[in-house]
């Protein structure tokens, strides 16, 4: 996990219990939360994350699934092509 995608998450459940808290207060439904959250508090420009958070994330993330593939091309020879090219039905 990369440090910009924790931030990411960050910002989007922050940004999102903003949205809920705001519902809230007018008494609408707000927003549900993704799949994959994370709760954290931003102090003197840092995001800080506690330990408890941190280790529900971890046991509810599930691994993205890679999958492996190849990219090949077929390609006749100049001189067939010119052929094609220059001849008829």
């Amino acid at each position: 996990m990369s440090p910009s995608y924790v931030q990411r998450l960050a910002k989007r459940t922050a940004a999102i219990r903003g949205e809920q808290a705001a519902a809230e207060a007018s008494g609408l439904v707000g927003p549900e939360l993704p799949a994959s959250y994370l709760d954290a508090t931003k102090l003197k420009g840092r995001w800080m994350i506690d330990r408890a958070e941190l280790d529900r994330f971890t046991t509810q993330r599930s691994e993205p699934k890679m999958v492996m593939g190849y990219n090949i091309t077929w390609s006749a020879p100049k001189s067939a092509s010119m052929l094609y090219a220059a001849g008829d039905d």
